[in-house]
C-alpha cells in the first residue's frame, strides 16, 4: 500500500502516515526518535517498496515537528564537523634520520666534560654571539652535554619532528625547525647579554612544538571556519601547556626553550599560511632544496666555527 492508501484505510482508526521513506533503516531511525519523545509509531511497507511511519492522528503534527528538528540538528552537526586533518606527507623516516644523526654526532664529539674542540668553538656563548659569532646559534643545537641530555631530546624531538614533517614535508619542516632553534638561541643571547652558555637540540625541539601549534592554528582557520574562537585558538593553549611539560625542568635553559617556542610559532605561521589551501604536497625538488639548505646551514656553521671561531673555555 502507498501512503495515500494508508490514509484512506486507517484514518478512521486514528493513524496517519508520515513518508514515504526510502529505506527501512531510516524509518526505524525515525521510529526511535519518536519513541524518545513518547510518540507511538510503527513502520509499514508501501506498494512501491518504500516505507511509511504510522503515528496517532492526534500526535501527527507533533511527530512532524520532532522529526524536522531532529533532521535539522543532524544537518547542523555535519556542517560543523571538523575536517579530518589528513597530512600531505606520510614519510617520517627523515625525522628518525635526524635523531640518528644527532646520536652519531654525539659519538664523535663526546660529552661536554671531555672538553673537546667541538665544544670550545661550537657552544652558544652569549658574549661570542653578540660579538659576531652567530654561527654558534646553529652549532650549539647539535651538541649535547651527556647521554641523558641526548636521549631526552631524541625522544621528544623525534616525535615532534615527525609530526612537523607530515605537515610541512621533510625538507621544509627541517629547515623551519632549524631556523626556529637558531633564532631562539640568538634571542636567548640577547636576553642574557653576557656570561651565559647553552647547548643542545632542545631549543629546536621547542621550536618544533611552536611550529605544530601555529600550523594547526592556520589549519583551523581553513577547515573549521565555523567553529567557535576557543576551538580555533586551542592549539596555542595546548602548545603552551606542552611547553610547560617538556621544557620546564629545573636543569633546562627555560629562556632558550621559551624563545625557541615563540620563534617556532612565528616561523610556523610564515610557512603554513601560503600553503593553507594546498591539497597536494609540494614538488619533490622543492623539499630536496629546503633539506639541502638546512644541511648547508649546519655544515657552513661548523666550518665557520673551526675556521674563524675563537675557542671558548668549557
Amino acid at each position: 500500500m502507498n501512503a495515500s492508501a494508508f490514509d484512506q484505510q486507517n484514518g478512521a482508526l486514528g493513524w496517519e502516515p508520515i513518508g514515504p521513506i526510502a529505506t527501512r533503516r531510516k524509518a526505524d531511525e525515525w521510529r526511535f526518535v519518536l519513541r524518545a519523545v513518547d510518540v507511538g509509531s510503527w513502520v509499514a511497507d508501501t506498494q512501491d517498496r518504500q516505507f511509511v511511519l504510522m503515528v496517532p492522528s492526534e500526535q501527527a503534527d507533533r511527530a512532524l515537528r520532532e522529526l524536522a528538528e531532529y533532521e535539522q540538528e543532524n544537518r547542523d552537526r555535519i556542517r560543523e564537523r571538523p575536517f579530518r586533518d589528513v597530512p600531505l606527507y606520510r614519510d617520517t623516516r627523515w625525522a628518525l634520520a635526524i635523531v640518528a644523526a644527532l646520536a652519531l654526532f654525539f659519538s664523535i664529539t663526546g660529552p661536554s666534560h671531555s672538553r673537546s674542540a667541538w665544544f670550545q668553538v661550537g657552544i652558544a656563548d652569549t658574549d661570542a654571539i653578540l660579538s659576531g659569532a652567530v654561527y654558534q646559534t646553529v652549532t650549539a643545537l647539535t651538541l649535547h652535554s651527556n647521554t641523558q641530555h641526548l636521549v631526552g631530546n631524541a625522544l621528544v624531538g623525534g616525535l615532534l619532528f615527525a609530526i612537523v614533517h607530515r605537515r610541512l614535508g621533510p625538507g621544509l619542516g627541517s629547515l623551519v625547525i632549524l631556523m626556529a632553534g637558531a633564532s631562539g638561541n640568538l634571542l636567548n643571547a640577547v636576553w642574557h647579554a653576557t656570561e651565559h652558555r647553552s647547548l643542545g637540540a632542545s631549543t629546536a625541539v621547542m621550536g618544533a612544538l611552536g611550529v605544530l601549534a601555529s600550523t594547526q592554528f592556520v589549519l583551523n582557520q581553513v577547515q573549521r571556519s565555523n567553529a567557535k574562537a576557543v576551538i580555533k585558538w586551542a592549539p596555542f593553549v595546548a602548545g603552551a601547556a606542552l611547553l610547560g611539560t617538556f621544557g620546564a625542568s629545573p636543569t633546562s635553559d627555560l629562556h632558550a626553550h621559551g624563545f625557541g617556542f615563540l620563534c617556532g610559532l612565528l616561523l610556523g605561521l610564515i610557512a603554513a599560511f601560503p600553503l593553507r589551501h594546498r591539497k597536494q604536497p609540494l614538488p619533490l625538488w622543492s623539499q630536496i632544496l629546503f633539506g639541502l639548505t638546512a644541511l648547508l646551514v649546519i655544515t657552513g656553521a661548523w666550518t665557520t666555527a673551526f675556521l674563524l671561531g675563537h675557542a671558548t673555555p668549557v
